[in-house]
């Protein structure tokens, strides 16, 4: 984006140090914060499927545990493999408390 700006202004020498761009977040308010979710685009235009979803998953939960205790109901997690390599980290505005990255897949 700097590279682009600078060939607009006609500053053909532009080098976006490390101190220039410390200076830019610093004076834009920007910080790095790591990402607290991966979203893809479809997923976020679901959003009101995925609660419905969610709360029909509580409910039949709720029915196994009671019919066969909770002793006898176990937690198996999956095991989660990336495809796509990932900083896990984004720019954002200071101060900010989530952020959600759109992704090409989840899976």
């Amino acid at each position: 984006m700097a590279k682009q700006a600078s060939i607009e202004v006609k500053l053909d020498n532009f080098v976006a140090s490390v101190h220039w761009v410390t200076r830019f977040k610093e004076m834009n308010g920007l910080v790095s914060r790591k990402i607290t979710k991966f979203v893809t685009e479809k997923h976020r235009d679901n959003m009101a499927d995925l609660f419905i979803s969610a709360a029909s998953f509580v409910h039949d939960t709720k029915e196994v545990i009671q019919r066969f205790g909770v002793q006898r109901v176990y937690n198996s997690d999956q095991s989660g493999f990336d495809y796509e390599f990932h900083s896990g980290r984004t720019i954002r505005r200071k101060g900010t408390l989530f952020s959600k990255l759109i992704n090409w897949s989840i899976d």
